[in-house]
């Protein structure tokens, strides 16, 4: 059998294929041995729950063990949100996984690939996308003869955030 090994404990088998099922919400669990006994961002959970959407929510990664039971392996602040908004079911993939070692691997695969979107491309999707705001913050950085840093570097971060705030405190909006 072929693997790839992107990470030391990665080694994937190459057949292994996820079954896509929406799933009852309250079939799914945590595995409390390798995972957090509280979720790390509550704040994300009631947001995911106040603004529920499906078609941003993706797909869990779950496995099924052997004896049945389906444990989240990625996802769990989607899935907490979910119930919270009263999701009955859930679409996930599930990888049938009869092998706790290798259900830990997934987990942390996942985990660790972890990449925050930066704020400067979502400054540019908020443009794309027509938001108010975005366009006419844009359209005050071009007519100063400036452009916003998509490489994010901590100083000009720091400074944009600085002139988001000043902009807000004096309603931009009214210079346009």
């Amino acid at each position: 059998m072929r693997t790839s090994q992107l990470f030391p404990w990665e080694t994937k088998p190459a057949d292994e294929r996820p079954e896509p099922v929406d799933v009852p919400s309250g079939l799914l669990n945590i595995d409390e041995t390798y995972q957090a006994l509280a979720p790390r961002n509550p704040r994300l959970i009631r947001e995911i729950g106040k603004h529920f959407d499906l078609t941003a929510f993706g797909r869990l990664r779950v496995v099924r063990r052997p004896n049945g039971a389906l444990f989240v392996v990625d996802g769990r602040h989607r899935w907490e949100g979910a119930k919270m908004a009263g999701r009955m079911f859930l679409p996930c993939d599930i990888y049938n996984v009869h092998d706790r070692k290798r259900e830990i691997e997934i987990f942390l695969t996942c985990n660790t690939r972890i990449r925050k979107v930066p704020q400067g491309m979502l400054f540019m999707a908020e443009v794309a996308a027509g938001d108010e705001d975005a366009i006419a913050l844009s359209r005050l950085v071009a007519g100063a003869g400036l452009a916003i840093d998509l490489n994010e570097t901590p100083a000009v971060c720091q400074c944009a955030a600085h002139m988001l705030e000043a902009l807000a405190r004096w309603s931009f909006k009214s210079w346009m």
